[in-house]
């Protein structure tokens, strides 16, 4: 009895078991195990009683797009603190980017995240591979190592790989492991100096605007090379509308491909920014209303593969800075 418990009246969620009803949860010695209406005898044969009522219980939650800055900015956040806000927010897996300082380009460093995360024993800490060697988009990094060292996949989060070749070259190799290959789509010949979404908005405030061209026209490629090499590819935090209709494609076309969209580019738009907050100031940038509510009916549909959060924390002296010069980037895990 020491170790049981109760979680009554809540509305539980398990697409694992197909379960979306309000009912009980009972937990013998940390272990799930009974679902449904429990007759009220139960609650008095268990050490404790949480009732539930108006909330969700829910199998805890993966986050696949989270940084945590180590190593490198430990100053901005640790795998240690990033942990624990993950496990308050009922999250118990994430999965660290590779852009840290460095980056995480070998089997050596793979292992260290793995072993920061169990040291820290608080949630599931996974990690991707770099692409490309210091994330500068020109020679392949160790992706076999890296992948033989337990990377999920890779990415060059942060810097769109603009090299086609390049590109083409990681799908084929990570096809032999069979990992994915994911993309941060940002095609820096339309994004220029842009430093949020590209409109009215942007113009009234006289700051340079980033084009939806420069998400849709790396992902329009990358699909392309996808349909060439057969890779899995998997597109990070999607942002417009133009991007939802190539997902679609790709999809009804059959290709391995796959999508994110985080909480700010559901909820908010770059209507945000007018105020010069550079809370608001993210990578891909907030776009318009119409490209919500397209990620909204995307989701309607089916068609988003996981929502992620992005959590991307800087120090509050960073993000104090003026709109041009602080970094992008929103710490959002706790609130997801």
């Amino acid at each position: 009895m020491a170790n049981h418990l109760l979680i009554k009246n809540g509305h539980v969620i398990d697409p694992a078991n197909r379960l979306d009803a309000q009912c009980d949860v009972l937990i013998l010695d940390g272990k799930v195990s009974e679902v449904g209406r429990l007759n009220g005898g139960v609650e008095k044969t268990v050490s404790r009683v949480i009732d539930a009522t108006n909330k969700l219980v829910v199998p805890g939650l993966i986050d696949i797009h989270v940084h945590f800055r180590e190593p490198g900015d430990e100053e901005e956040e640790t795998i240690a603190s990033g942990s624990t806000a993950a496990v308050a927010a009922g999250f118990t897996s994430v999965v660290c980017m590779p852009n840290t300082n460095p980056a995480i380009e070998s089997e050596t460093d793979v292992e260290y995240v793995h072993r920061k995360g169990r040291q820290t024993r608080k949630t599931h800490v996974y990690v991707m591979g770099a692409i490309t060697k210091k994330r500068e988009g020109a020679e392949l990094a160790e992706m076999g190592l890296m992948a033989e060292a337990g990377a999920r996949g890779f990415t060059d989060d942060g810097n769109g790989l603009q090299n086609a070749a390049v590109m083409q070259r990681a799908l084929k190799y990570a096809k032999m492991f069979d990992v994915v290959v994911a993309q941060h789509c940002q095609d820096n010949c339309y994004a220029g100096s842009g430093v949020m979404n590209a409109g009215y908005h942007s113009t009234i405030l006289g700051l340079p605007g980033m084009d939806a061209m420069a998400e849709e026209a790396m992902l329009w490629r990358d699909i392309q090379l996808v349909r060439k090499t057969g890779g899995r590819y998997h597109a990070q935090h999607i942002s417009t509308a133009g991007s939802v209709e190539l997902i679609r494609q790709a999809k009804k076309d059959s290709l391995p491909v796959s999508c994110e969209v985080t909480p700010h580019h559901l909820l908010l738009t770059d209507e945000c920014c007018s105020t010069y907050d550079t809370n608001y100031k993210v990578s891909p940038p907030l776009r318009a209303q119409k490209d919500t509510e397209a990620l909204k009916q995307a989701i309607a549909d089916g068609l988003v593969d996981a929502l992620a959060s992005d959590h991307a924390p800087h120090l509050q002296s960073e993000k104090e800075l003026e709109f041009l010069a602080a970094p992008f980037g929103i710490a959002s895990l706790e609130c997801a």
